[in-house]
C-alpha cells in the first residue's frame, strides 16, 4: 500500500544517506585537506558505521522510491537514475566488506572514495535536473 507523501519520507531517507556517506568518506576527505594528520583508529571507525548507516537508509530510500507508482519506465532517464543509485549502493556495500583491507593502503581507499562521491553528486545532480 502506497503511503501518502511516501516520495517526501524517500527523499528525507536518501538526504540522510547522503549525510551518513559524507560521513563515511571522512577519512580520504580529512586526508585531503590536512595531509600530515594521522588517520586515527576512531576516524576510521566512525567511517565505518557511517557507511553501514548510509548502506541501510540508501537502501529504504531506494525501497521506497520504487513502489510510487508514477514510474515512466519510457523515459530513459528513469533507468539512468535507478542504475547511479544502484551502483552508489554496491560501491558503498564493496566499501564496508572491504574497509579492513582499504585502511591499510589510504591510495584505494581514496579512489573508492573519489568513485563513490563522483556516483552520489551524478545521482542527486540527475534527481535534482529530472
Amino acid at each position: 500500500m502506497l503511503i501518502v507523501g511516501s516520495e517526501w519520507i524517500a527523499n528525507t531517507f536518501g538526504l540522510l544517506a547522503l549525510g551518513c556517506t559524507f560521513v563515511g568518506f571522512a577519512p580520504s576527505i580529512i586526508h585531503l585537506i590536512k595531509k600530515n594528520l594521522p588517520q586515527t583508529r576512531l576516524i576510521l571507525q566512525i567511517a565505518r558505521i557511517g557507511i553501514l548507516v548510509a548502506i541501510a537508509l540508501g537502501l529504504a530510500h531506494g525501497l521506497i522510491m520504487t513502489q510510487k507508482s508514477a514510474i515512466d519506465f519510457y523515459n530513459l532517464k528513469t533507468y539512468w537514475i535507478y542504475a547511479e543509485g544502484l551502483f552508489t549502493l554496491n560501491l558503498l556495500v564493496f566499501l564496508t566488506l572491504s574497509f579492513k583491507e582499504l585502511k591499510l593502503d589510504n591510495k584505494k581507499l581514496n579512489y573508492f572514495t573519489y568513485a563513490g562521491l563522483f556516483l552520489v553528486i551524478c545521482h542527486v545532480w540527475q534527481y535534482l535536473s529530472f
